[in-house]
């Protein structure tokens, strides 16, 4: 089945019996979302999930993953799209990747949804996607309202948070490598230094930095994309590594990239989401108004063909710090967020505000938008 919602109770019945009772798992899973978000009871009840030891999705146990997905607006509306079984030669696990969109029509993971599935007492049940990472590999186009300055590559998005918050330091992820279509050498990531993933490092190194890498060009050189050996649907291999360097997933995670990103000669601003007004009460925000308990309105648009994922953004003082970040969803069709915060330290001077606006494709592809607002004393 490809490219094609599959209606409920239509599937081919020409397809051997456990894989049409996989398929029908995993759309009785997402129609727990049609309307609404399910709570972590539901879905632990639902009967088509392994709430065992034995679940695995991105290095969280079921009940971390039931308690996320509860909560993530995204995926009301949640269905299928595509779906390809593969039945292991055991006959009593399966592995199976899928396409789905939300309520929207915007996909729901970039990557495309690889999971695996275990036959118990004759009942074929969801157990996640047995890997100890959430991995996300995506295309990602950039925008930088300022200069109108464009950038194109792939997010690269490892975070072994959960995993590693359950292991002690021999058994923790702290380095991977990632080898495939575009990258010239093999790609180093590293703990990056002020957050739960991994970012693109030095070889050898133990701390990492951002985790996008971007097309080869007069400005950008190493690590760097040769976009053109890119296609749709690129397969690149992840292996993770502990603090010796010891390998902790055997021969890697296969993890395609669900579509190329775009040539950087190609991009347009008219192709983003734009920041418009920002104000402080219904004014150009000013130092002093930086206060606990403050709020700030920011207004943004779209082009109708995207829509709004999440906005990002941090303050910075006079000395270069971040004073504080905060990252709220957007939901559908909105077009301002208000930010609040709760700060005590009233003897910060900000002088800098860094927005981050985030969207989609209907095809699932980012597109991001950064914009500086200076900070009048």
């Amino acid at each position: 089945m490809d490219n094609t919602p599959i209606p409920a109770g239509l599937l081919d019945p020409n397809l051997s019996i456990d894989i049409r009772e996989i398929v029908q798992v995993m759309q009785n899973i997402t129609s727990l979302f049609a309307i609404q978000l399910p709570s972590p009871q539901k879905i632990a009840t639902s009967g088509w999930i392994d709430t065992s030891a034995d679940f695995m999705d991105s290095g969280q146990s079921f009940q971390q993953w039931a308690d996320e997905l509860s909560s993530s607006i995204s995926l009301i509306g949640w269905k299928t799209v595509s779906i390809e079984v593969k039945i292991n030669s055991d006959l009593s696990s399966a592995t199976a990747t899928g396409l789905f969109k939300n309520s929207q029509g915007i996909s729901v993971w970039d990557s495309g949804f690889k999971t695996r599935f275990v036959k118990k007492q004759g009942k074929w049940l969801f157990q996640g996607d047995g890997l100890i990472s959430l991995v996300r590999f995506s295309a990602i186009e950039e925008f930088y309202q300022n200069t109108n300055h464009f950038l194109s590559g792939v997010g690269f998005d490892v975070d072994p948070f959960a995993y590693n918050n359950g292991k002690l330091m021999p058994d923790r992820v702290v380095t991977a490598s990632i080898t495939g279509p575009g990258l010239a050498t093999t790609l180093p990531l590293a703990q990056n230094e002020y957050d739960t993933w991994l970012g693109v490092s030095v070889p050898g190194a133990i701390i990492g930095g951002g985790n996008t890498v971007y097309e080869c060009t007069a400005l950008v050189n190493w690590p760097c994309l040769n976009i053109e050996n890119i296609l749709n649907n690129s397969e690149y291999n992840l292996i993770l590594k502990g603090i010796s360097g010891n390998i902790l997933n055997g021969l890697g995670y296969k993890t395609n990239l669900m579509l190329a990103p775009l040539p950087t000669k190609s991009l347009k601003s008219e192709m983003f989401g734009k920041i418009d007004a920002i104000t402080i009460n219904g004014q150009p925000p000013k130092a002093a108004d930086f206060k606990p308990n403050q709020s700030m309105l920011v207004n943004y648009t779209f082009p109708t063909s995207l829509r709004g994922v999440s906005l990002q953004v941090s303050a910075v003082d006079v000395r270069g710090y971040t004073y504080f970040r905060i990252q709220k969803p957007i939901l559908d069709l909105n077009k301002s967020s208000l930010i609040g915060w709760t700060i005590p330290d009233n003897n910060i001077v900000v002088s800098q505000l860094n927005f981050r606006l985030t969207a989609t494709d209907f095809n699932g592809r980012k597109f991001v938008t950064h914009f500086v607002l200076p900070v009048s004393k």
